[in-house]
């Protein structure tokens, strides 16, 4: 082992215990956070895209339901027309509050999955503590369960 190689060994036995003790905690909030506020930004952009087309839907049904009652006001009450229209209104207004309902149950869904999947994040980076090794030829640096092989520090030509 050369004395470059050495030294280098070294200073990673030194500085390894203290870059896991003081700085990995901070780098592991960091990714945390960065990887929240992206499922954050997702799960916002899923409950717009679906709210807005079930908002319309509902806005829709509720549309017909007032169309179909008009034209009920507007017939003879002792016709079919008046009980056809009736029914309609009524169904359209079952379809509204059927979508209403759909929209809130799937936030409360989207929510919870939202923070299922933020704990799992959070509690897969805090148990991840890399792990570094050094042997004469290779130095490998685990986290987690992914090996990686770093590459040798080469003397600079500059």
């Amino acid at each position: 082992m050369s004395i470059k190689e050495t030294v280098i060994k070294k200073a990673i036995e030194v500085l390894w215990p203290w870059f896991k003790e003081s700085v990995w905690p901070i780098l592991q909030q960091y990714i945390i956070e960065l990887i929240t506020s992206a499922i954050s930004g997702l799960v916002a952009l899923i409950k717009r895209t679906f709210s807005e087309k079930s908002n319309q839907r509902a806005e829709e049904a509720n549309a017909n339901a007032a169309a179909a009652e008009s034209k009920a006001q507007n017939s003879n009450p002792e016709s079919n027309d008046y009980y056809t229209y009736k029914a309609e209104a009524e169904v359209w207004r079952k379809v509204a509050k059927q979508y209403e309902a759909d929209i809130k149950d799937l936030k409360e869904k989207i929510d919870e999955l939202e923070k299922n999947s933020k704990e799992d994040v959070s509690k897969q980076v805090e148990e991840s503590t890399p792990d570094i090794k050094t042997a004469s030829e290779t130095t490998t640096l685990k986290i987690g369960e992914v090996i990686h092989s770093l590459p040798r520090l080469e003397k600079s030509d500059g």
